[in-house]
């Protein structure tokens, strides 16, 4: 049987063992970047369960603020972009320096969809910058230090509750 579509392979061994494609494929280790899959048959349909811990890296983050920060230059401008007030969101960017938060939430329905919309500016002149990777949504704070993300999670908290939602990296 040939296939069409994505293919995804997992080795749960201790040693390294082939592919179906050929290619080598490195033994389980248990490294973050591992996945520990389960799989289960039933008559003639398998399954195959695994959790990632998505967004527990500083460089996923780091990925989802560029985005972000791409996303306000393109709507708002280079010339803004340049200016002062992002140092620390260009400096993180670019160089991986400091901490940034990004939030991430469900959305509200189940279209699989990439989407970015234009900034909010806050009355304090802060940026926050919405986006969509899929089926999951992410809002970044763009001010110098995250000001408005506390405005923001307590909103969270008091629409959603602690479900539906989350800061990542996530924290303690």
């Amino acid at each position: 049987m040939e296939c069409t579509g994505p293919t995804y392979t997992f080795n749960m061994e201790n040693y390294s063992v082939r592919a179906h494609t050929g290619q080598a494929l490195a033994p389980f280790r248990g490294s973050p970047r591992n996945i520990r899959a389960k799989v289960s048959v039933e008559g003639s349909t398998a399954a195959i369960a695994f959790d990632v811990a998505l967004g527990a890296t500083p460089k996923f983050v780091r990925g989802l603020t560029k985005i972000a920060f791409s996303t306000l230059t393109y709507f708002l401008g280079a010339s803004l972009a340049r200016g002062t007030a992002f140092d620390a969101v260009r400096s993180f960017v670019l160089e991986g320096k400091g901490n940034r938060h990004v939030l991430l939430f469900e959305s509200q329905d189940a279209e699989y969809r990439n989407s970015a919309w234009a900034p909010y500016k806050s009355e304090s002149d802060g940026y926050t910058v919405p986006f969509r990777i899929a089926r999951v949504e992410f809002l970044a704070d763009l001010t110098q230090e995250e000001t408005e993300l506390p405005i923001i999670e307590a909103k969270m908290r008091e629409q959603f509750g602690d479900t539906g939602w989350c800061t990542l990296p996530p924290r303690g």
